[in-house]
């Protein structure tokens, strides 16, 4: 009985510092990587990315203009979003990736990307969105809420 209630006791005051120090975790770092298909995205069009919380206030961005360049077909490119806030993990259990973009003439661009977030306790979590496709001045809301 006295082992059972040391147990219980332990049980619980591991699950009291997970929390607390869950809830204090933010974010250090926010990137995304682009990997492109078999259809590219060409030099002057434009793409403006966003993240954002589950209340989507956005906390990152980075707008590529056409000093970008090409996305070639099959190419990989990796952008760190400029953060304005770095708000709790907990904020982000369902958050939004917002890309919006600014083709220029008919461009079609088929890619996939990754959001990758660094944390302050030095972990890191990773959702990647395939098959996804933009062009004729469309907008995606990607919706991340299976960071690993």
């Amino acid at each position: 009985m006295k082992l059972s209630i040391m147990v219980l006791l332990a049980i619980a005051t591991v699950t009291c510092f997970s929390s607390a120090s869950y809830a204090q975790v933010t974010v250090k770092r926010a990137g995304i990587i682009f990997e492109t298909g078999d259809d590219d995205k060409d030099q002057d069009s434009r793409l403006q990315i966003s993240i954002a919380d589950e209340q989507n206030a956005v906390f990152g961005t980075y707008n590529l203009l056409e000093s970008a360049g090409i996305f070639n077909d099959h190419s990989t490119r990796t952008f760190t979003l400029q953060l304005s806030k770095h708000p709790l993990k907990k904020a982000l259990k369902k958050g939004h990736l917002f890309l919006s973009y600014l083709p220029s003439g008919t461009d079609q661009w088929k890619f996939k990307c990754t959001i990758v977030i660094d944390w302050s306790d030095g972990t890191e979590s990773k959702q990647t969105f395939e098959n996804l496709q933009l062009k004729d001045k469309q907008k995606l809301d990607l919706v991340f809420d299976k960071l690993k």
